[in-house]
């Protein structure tokens, strides 16, 4: 069974692997929003990792789902075209 605290870490490690990976391809300034977007999610599971607070893991969770539809369904639209 997992605890939260291993989520947020699987979550922060899976952040810089993403950004890891991205760089790999060169493609870490294309868009160049994406560097500080990907590393926004990192700072925050890094204080999810020392955030005990239930009602903020719950937002967090919110937050990241939120904002990982908005960028896949809106703004990835918009820096295509």
């Amino acid at each position: 069974m997992l605890n939260d605290g291993d989520v947020g870490g699987i979550f922060v490690t899976t952040s810089l692997v993403d950004i890891a990976l991205t760089a790999l391809c060169g493609d870490v300034f294309d868009p160049p929003i994406y560097l500080p977007f990907a590393l926004h999610f990192c700072a925050l599971g890094v204080i999810g990792l020392f955030v005990t607070s239930r009602r903020f893991h719950i937002g967090l969770a919110g937050y990241v789902l939120g904002i990982g539809l908005t960028w896949s369904l809106v703004a990835r639209r918009f820096l295509e075209a």
